[in-house]
């Protein structure tokens, strides 16, 4: 079996017979020093305190590396629920932003529609009072028309009533003169009776 020197680090030859049953002592060929080489079983049983040893750091370790992963999953948990609620307020933000986008489209076709309404009343606004203006010039040539007519008419019914008046008035004179005449007539009748009478009288 080869062992190395523990002060050195030289490699020596040992005899498996040697160390069999019981640890012994050998001296270093090159620095002199003593190294005690144990037994089989002392060797195996160091080998195996060290195994342990190095078997409980593992376990240890591991132990240390699981409550550490443990820890950082607990962490890492609380963060990834930290993040998923604060992902669940980007969501409930973007859905207001949406919501506001909306009303924000649907205010601006509102504003497109609104102006166009005052557009068209401002338009039809304008052609009422265009209207209204054609209706007061045509209602003041109606009415310049009416006067004239009206007047037209009052001379009319002017020259028809003098006519009238004159018409009467010869139809008048002419029964005023028809009337005399009859009446001298019959003054004339009565004058003759009388006359009549009167010779009557004398001649009886």
């Amino acid at each position: 079996m080869i062992r190395l020197c523990t002060n050195c680090g030289n490699d020596f030859l040992v005899n498996d017979d040697e160390i069999s049953k019981e640890s012994i002592m050998i001296k270093c060929v090159k620095c002199d020093a003593d190294n005690l080489i144990e037994s089989i079983t002392n060797d195996l049983e160091k080998k195996l305190i060290d195994l342990d040893k190095e078997l409980i750091n593992a376990e240890q370790g591991l132990d240390d590396q699981n409550n550490f992963n443990k820890t950082e999953i607990e962490k890492l948990e609380s963060e990834l629920s930290s993040q998923k609620a604060e992902l669940t307020k980007q969501k409930i933000l973007e859905d207001k932003i949406y919501a506001f986008e909306t009303r924000v489209t649907d205010q601006e076709k509102e504003n497109a529609i609104q102006a166009e309404l005052e557009n068209k009343t401002y338009q039809l606004k304008k052609e009422i009072s265009k209207v209204n203006s054609d209706i007061t010039n045509k209602s003041k040539n109606i009415q310049t028309k009416t006067n004239y007519i009206e007047m037209k008419i009052s001379n009319i019914n002017k020259k028809s009533n003098k006519k009238n008046l004159e018409k009467d008035f010869i139809q008048s004179n002419e029964k005023t003169i028809n009337h005399n005449h009859k009446n001298k007539i019959v003054v004339k009748e009565l004058d003759d009776v009388k006359h009549k009478k009167k010779f009557s009288f004398w001649e009886n």
